[in-house]
């Protein structure tokens, strides 16, 4: 975003005369001195033009900060979604294995619905910071133990747990879409519990190591 340019549109200020408010605020100016001692650079602007500004100004600058994080946010989960793409192929068991191609399915559409709508991005905040990586986190470890071999208690209390709750973690990235198309945000709230319960009770919260054998 060009603020200086939508500063200018939205004031009609000149560049030269916005870029120099700009400076002095930047440099620490407060308003007033502003409005009475820099009259030559901002072109006599009065005291609550100048406020005025600034607070467009801080808007601005934090409604850009958002896309930022938002951008990177989706960009993550883009690699997740890949993550899980190759989990898939990894893990043997079929049933799991139609739970991801759900998750997959699900999490594919939600990206696609917040390139085309970019202002849905903040109500999949949870969806894509937390939820998403972690669900791949927990298959993760599932297709390590599977490889593995691994046939310890430990072990098999977290495969089984994956296998009985990968429904319930497929249909919340549907509920997620879901939400998406009616504009509402969505509660992930009993879903997270879930996760957070099979992280921390399998020694995946970085709490406890993991057994393997």
């Amino acid at each position: 975003m060009d603020i200086v340019q939508a500063l200018c549109q939205e004031f009609h200020l000149k560049t030269q005369q916005c870029e120099n408010v700009l400076r002095l605020i930047d440099d620490g100016n407060t308003i007033p001195f502003i409005a009475r001692y820099r009259k030559e650079q901002t072109g006599s602007l009065d005291d609550q033009l100048l406020r005025e500004i600034y607070e467009r100004l801080q808007y601005l600058r934090g409604l850009d900060k958002r896309r930022g994080e938002i951008a990177a946010a989706l960009e993550k989960a883009r690699d997740d979604l890949e993550k899980l793409e190759v989990l898939n192929a990894r893990i043997p068991a079929a049933a799991l294995s139609a739970q991801i191609s759900r998750m997959e399915k699900a999490g594919a559409a939600i990206l696609q619905q917040v390139r085309e709508h970019p202002e849905k991005g903040r109500d999949i905040r949870k969806f894509v910071t937390y939820y998403l990586p972690t669900a791949v986190k927990i298959l993760t470890t599932y297709a390590d133990l599977s490889a593995s071999g691994a046939g310890g208690e430990n072990a098999k209390s977290l495969m089984s747990d994956v296998e009985k709750n990968a429904g319930t973690i497929a249909s919340a990235f549907e509920a997620q879409l879901d939400a998406l198309f009616a504009g509402e945000v969505l509660d992930v709230s009993s879903d997270i519990a879930v996760l957070d319960g099979m992280l921390s009770g399998d020694g995946l919260s970085g709490k406890n190591n993991l057994k393997l054998s």
